[in-house]
């Protein structure tokens, strides 16, 4: 089976992986896919995967790793005015790409079919 850009864009978007293991091609591609679905959210993967500001350090502890992806998305809370993007604004929309692709079977057929239009 091979993997697609939204295999990529699910592993880093998923709180107990966030591409750790993914290689910098895969990341790439990734990135580019979730840029062709929406620019606004590129600074928000970027900043979650590097555990950087504004999302908390407690966050990115052991306990959390327990909770579903979806869960975790819809917990996080950020304030105004700290940082590179608008939580507010995005957030509803995040929290539907989040749930497309991290609720989708593994299989290539379905997350193949994922698009800008499906959001």
């Amino acid at each position: 089976m091979a993997l697609t850009e939204n295999h990529f864009l699910a592993n880093m978007i998923d709180h107990r992986f966030r591409g750790m293991r993914l290689t910098a091609e895969e990341k790439g591609r990734g990135y580019s896919q979730l840029s062709k679905t929406n620019e606004a959210f590129v600074p928000i993967l970027m900043c979650y995967c590097a555990e950087a500001e504004p999302f908390q350090e407690y966050l990115y502890t052991e306990s959390m790793r327990s909770t579903n992806p979806i869960t975790w998305w819809s917990c996080v809370d950020i304030q105004p005015n700290t940082s590179s993007f608008n939580w507010s604004e995005t957030k509803s929309d995040w929290l539907k790409l989040c749930a497309k692709l991290l609720s989708a079977s593994a299989t290539t057929g379905v997350l193949s079919g994922f698009s800008k239009h499906s959001v």
